[in-house]
């Protein structure tokens, strides 16, 4: 037979072991298009990894305590809402932050969160969402977090922690990808798990590495590390503070505060194109309150240094109020008949929100006068 009439008899047996299997198992390679994948919400790191992390695959970010993992998992969360995507987020740490994640762009109220005491009970539920399709990212917060259920318990009840169950999360690991990888494939589904820092006691030179076994870094599409850099390329914030020198002469002068750190994101593994090869790092901007969100900072915030005394805070505001500053300046009140209230004191609607509220009703009870010329009084 030549190449035509073999291509001819093959496409014929795919379409046989796709009848036997019940659905398309066999096809061209050129059917299987790109790689949808989920944005992480920060353009630079999105165009280093190629796009954001792959649906239909397993990817890892791990890293030391406190370099900002959960924080980019909310901001990934964030932007698989806005494309319409479900997500479910399973919180074996118990850490999730509504306020934190709901600052970070996250719909609290159409996340999925779930809690788990066994690293059994999380696996099944990945697997069972994958073989019914009724996702499309799944956060696993954090793999070193899983207790298997042969470490925690045994026959007796309560395993004591004097029992050795080295290689039991591996083994676990294992299973479950030998089981759900197919599922989760099929379902387009992005898994993203979150692994900590442990440190590698078996050679000469002591390394950071990632628990969990080769399972875990072998089912891997993409492999990240994220740690903290250095101090002096933390993010800093620029402020104003008034104040008056022993002189008595006035000063505003620009102070810079830390407001967060350097994060630095590796590609330790990449089987994905696009983007940048393994080995490539980037340096990131953590903010304390916004994550990787740049606060605004249009206007520069003045404060009035906190060691001055009533009198001097007055000749400062004063002096601020020269220089078109009119937040300090001193609003005054008066009632209906043009009384003044209290004079050289600001008020608020948050903080003085009683005293506008009887300023209201003095107003609303002053008879309001009539227009027009008063009526004659008839002549007896």
């Amino acid at each position: 037979m030549n190449k035509e009439e073999r291509l001819a008899k093959l496409k014929d047996v795919m379409k046989g072991i796709n009848k036997t299997q019940g659905k398309v198992v066999l096809n061209f390679a050129d059917s299987e298009g790109e790689w949808e994948r989920v944005s992480t919400g920060i353009s630079e790191l999105d165009a280093m990894i190629g796009g954001g992390f792959p649906y239909g695959h397993t990817s890892i970010c791990w890293g030391g305590q406190g370099s900002g993992k959960s924080t980019l998992m909310y901001s990934v969360v964030a932007q698989a809402q806005k494309d319409g995507k479900i997500v479910a987020f399973l919180d074996l740490e118990n850490s999730f932050d509504n306020d934190r994640a709901s600052k970070m762009g996250v719909k609290v109220d159409e996340l999925i969160i779930g809690h788990y005491a066994i690293a059994e009970q999380a696996l099944d539920t990945i697997n069972i969402m994958a073989k019914e399709s009724v996702v499309d990212v799944i956060i696993l917060d954090s793999i070193h977090s899983m207790a298997p259920k042969g470490a925690v318990e045994d026959k007796k009840g309560d395993k004591s922690l004097e029992t050795n169950t080295m290689g039991l999360l591996a083994n676990k690991l294992s299973q479950f990808f030998a089981r759900a990888s197919t599922h989760v494939f099929e379902a387009n589904i992005a898994l993203i798990m979150i692994g900590q820092t442990r440190k590698g006691l078996g050679g000469f030179i002591v390394l950071d590495t990632l628990t969990g076994g080769n399972a875990l870094i072998h089912n891997s599409v993409l492999t990240l590390h994220q740690r903290r850099g250095q101090k002096a390329n933390a993010p800093h914030l620029e402020c104003k503070v008034a104040f008056l020198d022993p002189d008595g002469k006035f000063h505003l002068q620009k102070e810079k505060t830390q407001d967060g750190f350097e994060t630095v994101i590796k590609i330790d593994k990449k089987k994905c194109s696009g983007g940048c090869n393994e080995g490539t790092d980037i340096s990131l901007p953590y903010h304390y309150d916004t994550g990787f969100i740049v606060p605004n900072t249009e206007d520069t915030e003045i404060k009035i240094d906190p060691k001055m005394n009533e009198e001097q805070v007055k000749i400062i505001k004063e002096k601020l109020v020269a220089k078109g500053y009119e937040q300090f300046a001193e609003q005054v009140f008066v009632d209906g008949d043009g009384n003044i209230l209290e004079e050289s004191k600001e008020y608020t609607v948050e903080g003085d929100t009683a005293i506008l509220e009887q300023l209201e009703e003095i107003v609303e009870e002053k008879p309001k006068k009539k227009r027009g010329r008063p009526a004659k009084k008839d002549k007896k």
